[in-house]
């Protein structure tokens, strides 16, 4: 699986966390970087369009190449990584609000001027999470991390679990137990192969499977209840 959220922290939210004001409610720093990224992307592959233009390189939608202002498969490359980490802002309406709460944020916070919806957004320096803008430019020109977590290993005890609706147990003693711990995948190694097809060495020699139909089962049934004389046994 691919990380969505994690690079958020790459971006010193804790800057804006300590000052980051109440009346906001639920619109915390995170949702106020997803928009940045949104606006920074449309300043990178649409620069003449509005802040209300996001949400459609967001859900797919082609106006963009219709319009003539994406051209090249890089541009579209980085459409496609922005869309994985703001998926959730695809909907127009998502997007909408996503912005009117931007916009109430203080401008020494936010990384771009924007006098609304209908206006292009302008880029500012900031002192706090100033580093932002390198953040956003990395997510779009190389692939998104994996997400990855810790897995704590099985010692010895009874461990239980869930079947269904039931609870069932397993003990591991001592011989069950090693030092060798089990080999990681290595995620960024090339696919096997290198991603070609794969190929079949010669024809199967399998038979295709049985096809029944409602005759061969009467036949069946008729061939078992028949005794060796042709008559009921």
């Amino acid at each position: 699986m691919r990380d969505r959220r994690g690079w958020h922290r790459r971006c010193s939210p804790h800057q804006l966390t300590e000052v980051w004001p109440a009346h906001l409610g639920s619109f915390r720093p995170g949702d106020l970087l997803d928009v940045e990224l949104g606006l920074y992307l449309l300043q990178d592959v649409t620069p003449t369009r509005t802040a209300a233009d996001v949400w459609p390189l967001l859900g797919g939608y082609p106006y963009s190449e219709v319009f003539g202002d994406v051209r090249t498969d890089e541009q579209r490359l980085r459409i496609l990584r922005a869309r994985h980490y703001l998926w959730d802002m695809r909907r127009r309406h998502a997007w909408s609000k996503a912005l009117a709460d931007y916009l109430k944020v203080p401008q020494h916070l936010r990384g771009y001027d924007l006098d609304g919806p209908g206006s292009v957004p302008r880029r500012r320096e900031t002192s706090r999470a100033a580093h932002r803008f390198e953040v956003f430019e990395e997510l779009l020109s190389t692939p998104p991390r994996f997400a990855t977590r810790s897995i704590p290993f099985a010692g010895k005890g009874e461990y239980t679990f869930r079947v269904q609706d039931r609870t069932q147990s397993v003990v591991f003693d001592e011989d069950l137990l090693t030092d060798t711990l089990p080999r990681a995948h290595a995620l960024d190694a090339p696919p096997a192969g290198r991603g070609d097809p794969s190929t079949s060495p010669g024809k199967s020699s399998r038979k295709p499977p049985t096809r029944w139909t409602p005759s061969s089962r009467r036949c069946r049934r008729a061939h078992t209840t028949t005794g060796p004389g042709g008559s009921d046994g």
